[in-house]
């Protein structure tokens, strides 16, 4: 298992990451919406192109919310606790994804 500072330098490079993923795909769809649409055929390009976007969006806002979670409990000394019932989260999950916060039995209820 890794060091608590180790996980976090990795959180904290995944979360920059993301956050420029983010504004990357921000300018994207900025330059996306600038562009005249001509076309049916580009009409419902475009179309698909913003479903992908906002898709793309809530999953990089997803885990940027996991990540920032993961690091305010390392800071709180409750990293590897399970947020539901108090239980140590098992370390394969924990290897699996350094952001959960739920243990095995916790994720499988749902």
């Amino acid at each position: 298992m890794k060091s608590i500072e180790e996980i976090k330098k990795i959180l904290i490079q995944e979360l920059e990451e993301l956050k420029h993923d983010l504004s990357e795909l921000e300018k994207e769809r900025s330059e996306l919406s600038e562009l005249e649409t001509k076309e049916t055929s580009e009409a419902a390009l475009r179309y698909e192109m913003q479903e992908d976007y906002h898709l793309m969006k809530e999953r990089f806002q997803k885990r940027i919310k996991e990540i920032e979670r993961a690091l305010s409990k390392i800071d709180e000394n409750t990293y590897g606790i399970c947020d539901k019932c108090g239980q140590k989260i098992e370390e394969l999950r924990l290897e699996i994804d350094l952001a959960t916060n739920l243990c095995k039995n916790c994720a499988l209820r749902g």
